[in-house]
């Protein structure tokens, strides 16, 4: 790869200096072409670019954004829902029956307490997509199959970076949250796929073909602003 990228920097020296030289009798522009088959900006030698961390982008983006003061009741919260099973601790549960009994829905009641309703946004995993191709890159996690008795791994987040594992704890996670009784006073809603959930209320999304969680969660804050909602709380990292 060194010997390739010294290569192609003396190309573009020879070229750089032969198009100086032509434009000295004709007239021309510079950099209006791309002298790659593959834009570089975007891949290396034909290999698209991956970010080290999506959080690199927050600085960029929190640039002339004044700080928020945070409010003590909310109308809805939207959270990521693959950010929260990361960010939970699995406690003293140890099949995935416990987690969702002693750790998820202790959660959502918990958010719930100053709140009329949350929403929960997963991602969608399809095999065919630019993402999928992405996670196959890194390193992948132990395949399990997740059953309600099915013993927590010791490594959870080793178990994670694999789709189906987390494709099959979201469809299990889903039954959960939906017979659970959260009171006529309270609304959940969680996706399934394109359809979304709602518990408590008979007033469904429409459905939507998004893969990213993150893009998603803007039609379930439209949605909420619709119905009401005037303080709305987005969380992509819990």
């Amino acid at each position: 790869m060194g010997k390739q990228k010294a290569a192609d920097l003396k190309s573009d020296c020879n070229l750089f200096s032969q198009l100086f030289v032509a434009c000295q009798v004709r007239q021309g522009e510079f950099f209006s072409h791309e002298n790659h088959s593959w834009p570089p900006f975007l891949s290396v030698y034909g290999k698209l670019r991956l970010p080290n961390c999506k959080s690199e982008l927050l600085s960029c983006l929190s640039e002339g954004i004044s700080n928020v003061p945070d409010l003590p009741i909310y109308d809805a919260k939207v959270f990521d829902g693959a950010a929260v099973i990361h960010s939970l601790s699995k406690g003293d549960a140890v099949t995935f029956n416990d987690y969702f009994s002693q750790v998820f829905i202790p959660w959502t009641l918990r958010e719930l307490t100053a709140c009329p309703r949350i929403d929960i946004v997963w991602d969608v995993y399809k095999s065919d997509s630019l993402k999928e191709a992405t996670r196959q890159k890194r390193r992948k996690g132990i395949r399990r199959k997740v059953s309600p008795q099915t013993k927590i791994p010791r490594d959870f987040a080793d178990f994670l970076r694999d789709s189906r594992n987390k494709q099959e704890q979201f469809d299990l996670l889903l039954e959960h949250v939906g017979f659970h009784e959260y009171g006529c006073d309270k609304e959940v809603l969680i996706t399934s796929g394109k359809d979304v959930i709602s518990k408590c209320k008979d007033d469904p999304m429409p459905i939507s073909d998004h893969e990213e969680a993150d893009t998603r969660m803007c039609l379930h804050v439209l949605h909420a602003l619709s119905k009401g909602a005037q303080n709305v709380l987005v969380s992509i990292r819990y």
